[in-house]
C-alpha cells in the first residue's frame, strides 16, 4: 500500500482549459481532483485518465453522465468529492459539514465558491481550491495519515 499521495485540486475553470494544461502536463501528481464547473468543455483527452476523479458543477452539462459526487479512499481516508452547490457552500459549510460527519468523511473537496478555503472541524477536513479561472488551485498531500493542505496560482505561486 502507498503511503504518500501527491494530489492537484482544482475547479472552475469555467473555459480556461490552458490553465490546466499548465498544471497538468507540467507536474507530477498522484490524483488530480476536478470539482466541477468545465468538466465537458476543458477537460478533453483528460476525462479518461484515471488519475483525474472529476465531480460535475452547476455549469456543467446537465445531461452528462458525470456523477455530482464522488467517494476516494487513499490510505485508509474516506475523501468527497462534489462541486458543492447542491450543499449550499456560498452560504456557509453547515451543510456539507452534517453531510461529512453523517457519512464519516475525513477530507471534503469542494468548489463553486470561487475562493480558496481550508479549516479543520471535528477532525474534517474542509478544502476548497478556489476558481482556476483565476488561477488558483490547491495541492493535497497525504503522507500515511498527515494531510498538509497548500494555496497555489498559476500566476504567482503564493
Amino acid at each position: 500500500m502507498k503511503n504518500k499521495y501527491n494530489i492537484l485540486i482544482i475547479s472552475d475553470s469555467h473555459g480556461k482549459k490552458d490553465y490546466i494544461d499548465v498544471l497538468v502536463n507540467n507536474s507530477f501528481y498522484d490524483y488530480i481532483f476536478y470539482l466541477g464547473d468545465g468538466a465537458d468543455r476543458d477537460l478533453g483527452i483528460n476525462i479518461y485518465d484515471t488519475k483525474f476523479k472529476i465531480v460535475k458543477g452547476n455549469c456543467d452539462n446537465y445531461f452528462s453522465d458525470i456523477a455530482l459526487g464522488e467517494s476516494v479512499y487513499l490510505n485508509g481516508l474516506k475523501i468527497f468529492l462534489t462541486h458543492g452547490h447542491e450543499y449550499g457552500v456560498k452560504y456557509g459549510i453547515e451543510n456539507i459539514l452534517a453531510f461529512a460527519i453523517k457519512n464519516n468523511y475525513k477530507i471534503v473537496c469542494f468548489g463553486h465558491t470561487h475562493k480558496q478555503y481550508y479549516q479543520q472541524v471535528n477532525g474534517i477536513h474542509l478544502i476548497n481550491s478556489g476558481a482556476l479561472k483565476n488561477g488558483d488551485y490547491a495541492e493535497l498531500k497525504i503522507i500515511d495519515n498527515n494531510i498538509k493542505v497548500e494555496f497555489k496560482n498559476i500566476f504567482n505561486n503564493k
